[in-house]
């Protein structure tokens, strides 16, 4: 799963969630930094 937010204490608590709950979680801190590539290289 992928989040993004440019808040790192908010982007921490909200992958420690996901993770929780057996997500795979890729974190970038802006839209910028998550290009299409790791979007649709990224297959569950």
């Amino acid at each position: 799963m992928l989040v993004v937010d440019d808040n790192a204490e908010s982007l921490g608590v909200i992958a420690l969630m996901l993770e929780r709950y057996g997500a795979e979680v890729v974190t970038v801190s802006s839209g910028a930094a998550a290009p299409l590539e790791t979007v649709t290289t990224s297959a569950p």
